[in-house]
């Protein structure tokens, strides 16, 4: 009964299917499912991930809190596994909505593959289900760009996290820290990483600080790749 009772509250902000627009995977054909409701409170989040009245998805209305039951089955009926590379859970904070992630895996089983993107900050919960995802997509959160507290420590102790199944994001802008980098390179040779994909806020940089900061991670032995958000460079969803 408290499992139904989790799963009739479910809101979700949007589904659709898109191409993934950062990081290891971008270009993939994925459905994704944005999950609403965050947390974190990052200054300047540039993604709309709160809870709306309702959500179309193939040209079907869903009003929140969303039938998941409903949903799933209309997924199944729509036919577009052969069509999709994974499923991208999102948010805001897909963890926060962990049962009906854990329900909608269990409903489609080996139809294709679970794409993740969290913040990084719920672990706990991310432990939980981490065995049943192919792919993890982690943010490591700076200070100096999103004005909280980073989540270095955090993601350094999670010994579950495995390089292959998941890989790291790091969002910058130009008020970065020399420490900051340092702490992540830190992060990632703990971990046996050798790779991050570097974003930058709203796409916007200075190049010579950008270059300096993929020169340290090369210089560590860190292979690192700028990835700008294809999806709003283009402008599609």
């Amino acid at each position: 009964m408290q499992l139904q009772n989790t799963l009739n509250n479910i809101n979700i902000s949007e589904a659709f299917i898109s191409f993934q627009g950062e990081g290891k995977y971008i270009g993939a054909r994925q459905l994704f499912i944005r999950f609403s409701g965050c947390d974190v409170n990052c200054q300047g989040c540039d993604t709309d991930y709160s809870s709306k009245e309702s959500f179309i998805f193939f040209d079907k209305i869903y009003y929140n809190p969303v039938n998941i039951f409903q949903f799933v089955e209309d997924i199944k009926g729509y036919d577009i596994f052969n069509e999709i590379h994974s499923i991208s859970f999102t948010g805001g904070e897909p963890l926060l909505s962990l049962e009906a992630i854990k329900f909608m895996i269990s409903s489609f089983g080996k139809k294709t593959k679970y794409f993740l993107e969290t913040s990084g900050y719920h672990l706990d919960i991310l432990k939980e289900i981490y065995d049943l995802l192919d792919i993890v997509s982690i943010d490591i959160k700076l200070k100096s760009t999103f004005g909280v507290d980073d989540n270095i420590y955090a993601l350094k102790n999670a010994y579950f996290i495995e390089k292959n199944k998941s890989y790291f994001k790091l969002i910058v802008d130009n008020k970065i820290e020399q420490f900051e980098i340092a702490n992540v390179v830190d992060l990632l040779k703990s971990k046996g990483f050798d790779e991050i994909y570097l974003h930058t806020k709203n796409n916007l940089v200075e190049f010579k600080l950008l270059s300096d900061i993929m020169k340290i991670f090369y210089g560590s032995g860190i292979n690192c790749f700028f990835v700008p958000q294809m999806h709003k460079l283009v402008g599609i969803r």
